[in-house]
């Protein structure tokens, strides 16, 4: 019987940690080399394999790009991944040595599918994909606020994103749950997808009631429309026509169009119904701002550089200024360094002209007493005294 695993797909600040904790209620396990929480970004914890994380990000680098780059990636060589693909292999194995049913979800993935599906392919594997579905207007937010990627761009990585992953998984086993319905009922969109993976039967009640309870709350959702302004109208109605389309197969409704959208769709930010033309027009318009902004902080730090170059003048200044007080500082020490000892010779020669002058004058004293007592005896001798 084959071994199972359950990716979690999406575009980033789509729901996609809140999904993949809700994995657990029915069975799902997802290793214990969890990515730790982040306090302000996702303080409940992304529920992502740092080891699948670290081996997307090294394949992305690879291939020319980055998580953020709206730009289509570079088609490589698989005899270029070979070494990448050991690893995955290996990883993924180490995981499945554990469990049966392993799921991890990394929002990079998403871009990377090509090289995921070989993957799976040569571990005989049977894989279920689960993709997250959110506001792209939501997402764009979020990423202005988290990375200051500018909307229009979070627009583009969203639409990428999508493309892509859609792309490469129309003919797979693909289930959608939107993250506005799991936040407004996490019970039923978990029981929900457990029935769609097939997993119905593993449901733990009681951890289900404590990931609706404890786990997902309203205030995870922060995305306010009204503060959604852009002025590239294609992009965002491109965007938004690809969230409806998933929407409708995330609320169960008939969405024949869906597929047919899809299908043979490019590998590329550049979809049907979005015009090359819109993608130059915003990413110009960008580079404009970009460029008068640079514009701006360089004559902000030129009058910075001024500013501080005036004070540093001023303080080598001030150190010449203290280092000739210190000179003059010196030589008046030393002078009167000079006249101490000059002082203290005069005053050792005091001191002993003092003591010849005592010595002579006690002599002369002693001479004087001896001189006036032979007197006497010879005036005491005169009289026969």
């Amino acid at each position: 019987m084959k071994k199972t695993v359950v990716v979690v797909l999406a575009m980033h600040r789509s729901g996609s940690s809140a999904l993949t904790r809700g994995l657990c209620t029915f069975g799902v396990e997802l290793g214990d080399n969890l990515m730790p929480p982040a306090k302000g970004e996702n303080d409940k914890g992304f529920w992502e394999d740092i080891s699948f994380h670290a081996l997307n990000e090294q394949l992305l680098k690879k291939m020319g790009t980055s998580w953020d780059s709206p730009a289509p990636s570079r088609n490589i060589d698989e005899f270029e991944l070979i070494a990448e693909t050991k690893a995955a292999l290996s990883l993924l194995q180490a995981r499945l040595a554990e469990t049966d049913v392993f799921g991890f979800k990394d929002p990079r993935t998403s871009i990377l599918l090509p090289f995921w599906k070989e993957v799976f392919k040569q571990a005989h594997v049977d894989v279920k994909y689960v993709f997250s579905v959110r506001q792209p207007q939501a997402i764009a937010q979020s990423l202005l606020v988290r990375d200051g990627i500018p909307l229009e761009v979070g627009l583009l990585l969203y639409i990428k994103y999508v493309s892509e992953a859609m792309a490469h998984t129309h003919q797979e086993h693909l289930s959608y749950v939107s993250y506005g319905n799991l936040i407004e009922d996490p019970a039923y969109q978990i029981k929900r997808l457990a029935l769609k993976l097939g997993f119905e039967k593993s449901i733990n009640e009681m951890d289900l009631d404590n990931y609706c309870a404890d786990f997902i709350s309203k205030d995870l959702s922060h995305f306010n429309e009204t503060n959604f302004h852009i002025s590239s109208v294609a992009i965002l109605n491109h965007a938004e026509r690809l969230y409806q389309l998933m929407l409708s197969k995330a609320n169960d409704e008939l969405a024949t169009s869906l597929n047919s959208h899809i299908e043979n769709s490019p590998h590329s930010v550049i979809d049907r119904g979005l015009h090359p033309a819109d993608v130059v027009e915003v990413l110009m318009r960008l580079y404009k701002a970009s460029q008068h902004e640079f514009k701006s902080h360089h004559t902000k730090s030129e009058k910075i550089r001024f500013t501080l170059q005036e004070k540093i003048n001023a303080l080598q200044h001030e150190i010449k200024m203290l280092e000739l007080k210190s000179i003059a500082t010196t030589d008046e020490l030393k002078y009167l360094r000079f006249l101490k000892l000059d002082n203290e010779q005069t005053l050792q020669n005091l001191k002993s002209m003092y003591e010849t002058a005592r010595l002579d004058n006690a002599q002369l004293i002693t001479d004087a007493r001896l001189t006036r007592s032979r007197r006497i005896v010879k005036i005491m001798n005169k009289f026969g005294l």
